[in-house]
């Protein structure tokens, strides 16, 4: 009897937060319909910058939408102001590299601003470039990697999907998209104070997301890129979209006013239940692998096909 009442008592708790959160998100802005349009024109193109390290794998902005990281076949990831006019650093990194993200440096306890991956984990460096750690995931097929500042964990694109990134290595499916370039979008309120739904952009498509990160929205189809996109940026004067031979540079989006650009601390009551034990992890796995460190003369790896 005991059994059955806990059953009951928990299935109308549940019952409960799920119409609270569907009517709380009722109540948000779309920004699908409301921020997006199918056509975009790009204010110009950069070639590969840095041909003799192969082609270009992922994107990210980094130093709250200042600037961007770019990483290559070869292993060299590269700074760059937030229009790709200028380089700013190069350092090696993660050999063969699938993706990047900047995330906090509080994530894992690792002490990590940029996460890079290859096809089957997630390797954490410091600005310097300077390894600090790994987290093997169950995956074999990684295609790039975001961070979720509203969850507090790493989204991560696969061939077989698009999934969220727990604690222990294991990825929680949260769409079937497998885009080589994956950007979670944290936007806040419009000028009126109304909350705005967050996005999660899949090469060229986006999927509105509810508070925990959910899809419940989708897919929104442009053709920023062309549709090749391999990284995703946006800046606080550009959006950049990274395809393997270089990049398109567009006007701000009409949902960059509304965008949370910062990583350092994740918004308040949002931390994700994935992401829970993550600060508490004691062991993290290390490969053993080879970093491949910049140097002008640095072998050109083989290029990856697509």
């Amino acid at each position: 009897m005991n059994k059955t009442l806990d059953k009951i008592v928990k299935s109308a708790v549940l019952a409960g937060a799920i119409g609270i959160g569907a009517k709380a998100n009722a109540d948000n802005i779309d920004p699908l319909t409301t921020y997006l349009q199918s056509s975009y024109t790009p204010t110009k193109t950069v070639a590969n910058p840095n041909p003799t390290w192969g082609n270009i794998d992922g994107l990210t902005s980094i130093n709250n939408g200042t600037e961007v990281a770019a990483v290559w076949d070869n292993g060299n990831l590269a700074t760059y102001s937030a229009d790709m006019s200028t380089q700013i650093s190069a350092m090696g990194v993660t050999s063969s590299p699938t993706g990047i993200a900047e995330v906090p440096t509080s994530l894992f306890g690792l002490g990590g601003q940029f996460a890079v991956s290859d096809s089957g984990s997630i390797d954490f460096y410091d600005a310097s470039g300077n390894f600090k750690g790994s987290k093997l995931t169950t995956s074999t097929s990684i295609r790039d990697i975001t961070y979720d500042s509203k969850n507090n964990r790493i989204d991560v694109s696969t061939q077989s999907g698009t999934y969220a990134l727990n604690a222990d290595g294991s990825l929680t499916a949260l769409i079937g998209a497998n885009p080589y370039a994956v950007k979670f979008i944290n936007l806040g309120t419009n000028g009126s104070g109304v909350p705005i739904d967050s996005m999660l952009q899949t090469g060229n498509a986006f999927y509105r997301s509810d508070s925990n990160g959910n899809i419940i929205e989708g897919p929104f189809l442009t053709n920023l890129g062309s549709g090749f996109n391999q990284g995703i940026a946006y800046t606080q004067t550009d959006a950049v979209m990274a395809v393997s031979g270089g990049f398109y540079i567009y006007s701000p989006l009409a949902f960059q006013p509304y965008m949370n650009y910062s990583v350092s601390t994740p918004e308040p009551g949002t931390l994700s239940i994935l992401g829970l034990g993550a600060a508490a992890l004691a062991i993290h796995f290390r490969k053993a692998k080879r970093c491949v460190r910049y140097a002008g003369s640095t072998a050109l790896a083989a290029a990856k096909s697509y």
